[in-house]
């Protein structure tokens, strides 16, 4: 089952955290967790995911008082459920997603790394960064930028590009572990949808890097999933394989 942590208060609304175990195809189960965000604001909207880590960064003008206010707010809850699970004797690791947008800015830069440094010296755990929300078009030294923010505070980072994308080569380049799939949790044909995991996972095979897939909304994708050869695999569809 997944777990979430406590509800706190910001600027835009409540936000709290849920956290999905991660399955990890053809190896001993591990105690992996990816981290989804969720929000409910003062109207009474709920949203989760991209959708509250997005916000403050679509319009041309970014809000950053709110983009680092989130990030804070996310890694709190992170490092609660890691300390939480670290108090138990268990070596637990979270996936966080990271919108790429805010990891160019000073004041968010800055409370991402102090929050990441509280949650080393307060937990065992241990953490993977998911950096998406990347541009149409950047080079090498972009990356190599990226990773220099997150890689003193991760067991190791992965991308998640955008869709269509088949060429990763530029990831492994900059040594990114791994890149990822999100299904966004909707109930695919599976006709539809097997020829695009097949692509991805080919894709990643060929510059070494693990395949992940989140948001499987059912058994069939999930097994679809695990044909294609992702290694990585969470999302509503999983539950029935965790026990």
């Amino acid at each position: 089952m997944n777990e979430s942590t406590a509800v706190s208060n910001s600027a835009t609304g409540n936000l709290s955290a849920r956290f999905w175990p991660v399955v990890v195809s053809g190896a001993p189960a591990e105690n992996l967790y990816y981290c989804m965000p969720e929000i409910e604001t003062a109207e009474g909207d709920y949203k989760s995911g991209d959708e509250v880590l997005l916000a403050g960064s679509t319009e041309r003008i970014l809000d950053q008082a709110r983009l680092t206010s989130t990030i804070s707010e996310v890694l709190i809850h992170v490092g609660k459920f890691l300390t939480k699970h670290s108090a138990s004797g268990k070596s637990i690791t979270a996936i966080v997603p990271l919108n790429v947008v805010r990891l160019g800015l000073d004041s968010f830069a800055n409370a991402f790394a102090e929050n990441c440094r509280s949650i080393q010296r307060q937990s065992g755990g241990q953490l993977v960064f998911e950096l998406f929300n990347f541009p149409e078009k950047f080079n090498l030294e972009y990356l190599d930028n990226l990773s220099i923010t997150v890689f003193p505070f991760c067991r190791h980072y992965v991308a998640r590009p955008s869709p269509g994308w088949t060429d990763f080569t530029i990831f492994s380049n900059c040594n990114f572990q791994g890149v990822a799939f999100d299904l966004m949790d909707k109930d695919w044909p599976a006709d539809r949808i097997k020829p695009h995991l097949k692509t991805f996972c080919a894709a990643a095979a060929a510059g070494r890097l693990d395949a992940y897939a989140h948001g499987i909304g059912s058994e069939i994708i999930l097994d679809a999933a695990r044909r294609a050869g992702f290694k990585y695999l969470v999302g509503s569809g999983v539950q029935g394989a965790i026990t």
